[in-house]
């Protein structure tokens, strides 16, 4: 079964990908030859973004934060601007995210980086079943 987060990860050039969700991201790339470059786009503005966050406060929300990525991640972007001060939470609905995330904090010397002692908070929020 494909996931979309998983397949965001192969088309942003990410590792965490199955060979279903990279199926559906070339079927996607096949139907529309501009996906690559607005990949690219999307991705310098998710950079710019972080930047300016994470230049104006030591704490951040990155709500629907998919799966972990270290590329100009809001944890890391706040670990060097603020130090110990810095704080992010993730938030993701989808389980494989979550899953994902959750692996890759179990490992703290990926996260952190010599003496700094910056928090991470891995969390999800599930939609609510409709009442019948």
């Amino acid at each position: 079964m494909t996931n979309a987060a998983r397949t965001f990860d192969y088309l942003d050039y990410g590792k965490d990908s199955w060979s279903q969700d990279r199926h559906v991201a070339v079927r996607m790339a096949e139907a529309s030859p501009g996906l690559a470059g607005q990949m690219l786009l999307h991705r310098k503005a998710r950079e710019g973004v972080v930047d300016a966050v994470c230049h104006s406060f030591p704490q951040v929300v990155d709500l629907g934060c998919g799966l972990p990525t270290m590329r100009r991640a809001p944890h890391e972007r706040g670990r060097v601007l603020w130090g110990s001060r810095a704080r992010t939470v993730y938030v993701d609905h989808d389980l494989a995210a979550l899953a994902a995330a959750r692996a890759w904090w179990e490992h703290p010397a990926r996260v952190r980086g010599g003496n700094c002692t910056c928090s991470i908070w891995t969390c999800a929020i599930r939609r609510a079943s409709p009442q019948r």
